[in-house]
């Protein structure tokens, strides 16, 4: 019990002090000083900004999108092949329309050394 009254003396006697106590004046220039560095912390430059974006999407939404985006996709790959005459060989192109050569005549030349 002795420890609790030496306890609750040391409180009165803390309280006293705090309660006489005052702050110092602050310096005129902290608010301008807190002001611009808050400012430069809290705004970035525009390419910072623009480099940690987000856009947040629901999941739900977003494969809805996905889905959209994969069909559009599909759907214009089949329109190309339709516009280039599906699966049929155009005419000039294609294998279709080879023949093998009547003829085969290789001519072999030596290459010139240029002088050095």
């Amino acid at each position: 019990m002795k420890e609790d009254d030496e306890d609750r003396e040391k409180d009165d006697e803390l309280s006293e002090r705090l309660a006489e106590w005052r702050a110092p004046a602050r310096p005129q220039q902290l608010d301008a000083r807190v002001a611009a560095s808050f400012r430069g912390a809290m705004d970035p430059p525009a390419w910072r900004r623009l480099w940690h974006a987000r856009i947040t999407v629901p999941v739900p939404v977003a494969a809805v999108l996905l889905i959209a985006l994969l069909a559009a996709s599909g759907l214009a790959f089949r329109a190309s092949g339709r516009e280039s005459g599906g699966t049929k060989p155009s005419a000039g192109s294609g294998l279709a329309e080879l023949r093998p050569l009547e003829e085969i005549r290789i001519r072999v030349t030596e290459a010139r050394k240029e002088a050095q």
